[in-house]
């Protein structure tokens, strides 16, 4: 019987057919590979005298399991493990959505796969161009057992009592490409009950998150004691009023628009007109910690305010507190979200970070981060500022001079190479939102904080938390706009004005007429 045939059958869930392939596909591997199907999801369980590399397996797992497409499996989890301990040492998860399924069969949460919501080849996704389609893995590691129980699957590591078999049920195999034959002897191996050999099955931990929720933020600066002292004397205040609205995600999002140190020397020359050097110190860290920030990006233009020393101090201190950041150059930031894999990307305008003028660098910082993670964020720091440039269209943008690029496209051409959300921030006021290609774009977020030393005049006041729910396609769910006001010394508190509703509503619709998405008074996003 030729692959083909045996695929087929093993997608209808034939368990004989099924082992004959595995029996095939890992022969030769050096992996002790345990698969089976509970209430839709397939579980495997990787083991090996040494942990097994996740970042090596999973993302090959992933896209053969999605190829496959087996009848009624809607979800994979993956286990990572050493021989002989009963604990995973690591634990994915990810859809396992099928390019060929009605829509009808789909799980909640899950939409169908990228390849028809992005502009790709026909039948491949942004994620799988490129490659040629195969059967086996690079690691041979997967097989199937759809009876419930668990397939063991590596010759040389079955039990004794199992080997022999095992052994005999290979022995059929026609090493011919493409050619495979059924000896009886596997008849009398599917009647072995493998499973009271092998330890007990992994438990399926609660259910895969339909979508995965993350909160952002634009501009942040907790004062100054740069040249003169700005800073209050509780900065407790910086989020006290906002605190409770930034919890209840699974991610938050923010920018940073200082640095944390206490280098002395600024790298900028502030004694010419509108140049500022912003520098709050070490202990703010944890100010930030406490309300939940999971991530905050430092690609913006007062990153480098005291120069490599005041950046390197910025991100330590972060990091100390376990907030994670993103923005340096040619650096892909890999974390999780209630155990989704993502990867954020940073860009600003400046040759020191990513840059969003290098739209070939950018693509393929995009497609390495999209082959590693489930959901790709990027952030981006750029275009003009202030309230004559609130409306946003296909344009480049400049500012005192500096090329602060065209965001539009920039924006979309990431979402075509792989990114799922984009989270724009720096002209310090809010601008439209967009849906392109079912992913969301936010092209401004506008200040959050800015105690004492950004403007709070007009629409530079208002500012927003954004809710993001994508699916595990990076899909937009839902949203939504949670309004907020800066007082006039820059600390942020909820408007029940809605003002920043009102006025991203409005700019969406101007902007972008066409956008399947509304925005309601009450700040929902909805998909029309």
């Amino acid at each position: 019987m030729g692959v083909q045939p045996l695929l087929t059958l093993a997608r209808r869930g034939d368990s004989q057919e099924i082992a004959a392939l595995v029996g095939r596909v890992l022969q030769a591997q050096h992996l002790n590979v345990r698969v089976r199907t509970q209430q839709g999801w397939l579980q495997v369980l990787l083991e090996s005298n040494s942990i097994p590399d996740a970042k090596a397996c999973v993302p090959l797992l992933k896209r053969e399991l999605r190829r496959v497409e087996i009848s009624g499996v809607r979800a994979a989890i993956v286990y990572g493990r050493k021989t002989g301990e009963t604990t995973p040492t690591w634990v994915q998860k990810f859809g396992l959505v099928a390019t060929g399924t009605a829509a009808s069969s789909q799980p909640v949460g899950v939409s169908p796969s990228k390849a028809t919501s992005r502009r790709s080849l026909p039948h491949q996704t942004p994620r799988s161009r490129g490659r040629s389609p195969r059967l086996v893995l690079a690691l041979g590691m997967f097989g199937f057992s759809l009876g419930g129980a668990w397939g063991l699957l590596e010759r040389n590591l079955l039990p004794t009592s199992l080997q022999q078999p095992f052994a005999q049920a290979s022995q059929g195999f026609d090493r011919t490409v493409g050619e495979l034959t059924t000896p009886r002897s596997l008849d009398r191996l599917a009647e072995t009950n493998l499973a009271d050999s092998l330890p007990p099955p992994v438990e399926i931990p609660d259910p895969y998150p339909a979508t995965i929720t993350i909160k952002a933020v634009g501009d942040i600066v907790p004062g100054t004691n740069f040249p003169y002292h700005k800073l209050p004397a509780n900065p407790d205040i910086f989020f006290s009023n906002v605190a409770a609205y930034l919890a209840s995600a699974d991610l938050t999002f923010g920018n940073f628009e200082s640095v944390l140190t206490d280098y002395p020397y600024s790298a900028k020359d502030i004694s010419r007109g509108a140049v500022f050097a912003f520098r709050a110190p070490p202990s703010y860290a944890s100010l930030f910690q406490q309300v939940g920030f999971d991530v905050l990006n430092v690609a913006n233009n007062h990153s480098m305010d005291f120069g490599e020393p005041g950046l390197a101090d910025t991100i330590r201190h972060f990091n100390n507190v376990g907030i994670q950041t993103v923005g340096e150059k040619d650096r892909i930031l890999y974390t999780q979200a209630n155990t989704i894999p993502i990867a954020f990307i940073g860009f600003s305008t400046y040759d020191y970070h990513n840059s969003i003028l290098d739209y070939d660098g950018a693509k393929q910082l995009v497609a390495e981060a999209s082959q590693n993670a489930e959901i790709v964020v990027v952030s981006i720091h750029a275009g003009a500022e202030g309230t004559g440039a609130m409306h946003v269209s296909d344009r480049q943008e400049s500012f005192f001079g500096e090329n602060r690029g065209n965001i539009v496209r920039f924006s979309r051409t990431v979402i075509d190479a792989g990114a799922d959300l984009v989270l724009g921030h720096g002209p310090h006021v809010p601008r439209a939102i967009e849906l392109y290609q079912n992913k969301l774009i936010a092209y401004s977020l506008g200040n959050f904080v800015g105690y004492e030393t950004l403007s709070t005049d007009a629409q530079l006041a208002y500012s927003l938390i954004l809710e993001v729910k994508v699916n595990l396609d990076g899909d937009l769910v839902s949203g939504k706009i949670i309004p907020v006001h800066l007082g006039s010394d820059g600390i942020p508190r909820i408007d029940n004005y809605f003002r920043s509703v009102g006025l991203i509503r409005d700019l969406t619709r101007s902007d972008f007429p066409n956008t399947p998405i509304t925005i309601s008074e009450s700040g929902e996003i909805l998909i029309q």
